[in-house]
């Protein structure tokens, strides 16, 4: 396992092996940017022309003064959800990208935000304009969800919390849920298996 911190360039960085690379350099990227632009940039690595879901799972971490959410995801159409829940495993291989599932991340916001756009987070917290924990309940949060997705436990696909309510709610991973935020039928969401022709002999 490596970890850059150098600026995320989808061209770069994107998961597609060339001819001379066995596997994918990147399986997994974790987003926690506060603008559109930056987000544009981590939804084109999933959006390619020759595959309608990516290898890449794309967990977006964001956050304001007391809240924040977390999306998770890896098809940028509706398309690569086709046969993405096997009811017999129970297992899921493709969910809705979180530029699908919000796709207001990818805009400019309407108003100005309150933080500097040259203020980094802890700045921000120092003069008051987030609150003292809510980087670390996101960054807990984010945590949590990568570690149940490696134990093959992860069920749901977003998650949300408002420190000044006192909230927190998820999103489940639901066949029935993502077929009609991406307008598909149910029945396509959901993985045939062949019939063994011995079998039933």
């Amino acid at each position: 396992m490596s970890v850059s911190l150098a600026p995320y360039d989808h061209r770069r960085d994107a998961p597609h092996p060339s001819r001379h690379d066995e596997q994918p350099r990147l399986a997994l990227l974790i987003g926690c940017v506060d603008n559109p632009h930056a987000r544009r940039q981590l939804a084109l690595t999933l959006d390619h022309p020759s595959s309608s879901s990516s290898v890449v799972w794309w967990l977006d971490c964001g956050n304001g003064a007391a809240s924040g959410q977390l999306y998770f995801g890896n098809a940028a159409r509706a398309e690569g959800l086709r046969g993405a829940f096997d009811p017999e495993t129970r297992l899921c291989r493709a969910l809705p990208a979180p530029s699908v599932q919000a796709p207001e991340l990818l805009e400019a916001p309407t108003a100005s935000l309150p933080v500097a756009q040259d203020q980094d987070c802890a700045e921000a917290q120092i003069v008051g304009d987030q609150e003292p924990f809510v980087n670390r309940t996101i960054a807990a949060l984010g945590l949590a969800m990568v570690a149940r997705l490696c134990q093959r436990r992860l069920t749901w696909r977003a998650t949300f919390f408002d420190l000044e309510l006192g909230t927190l709610y998820y999103t489940p991973a639901d066949p029935h849920d993502i077929a009609r935020l991406v307008g598909m039928r149910t029945e396509s969401m959901l993985r045939r298996h062949r019939i063994d022709a011995r079998a039933s002999a």
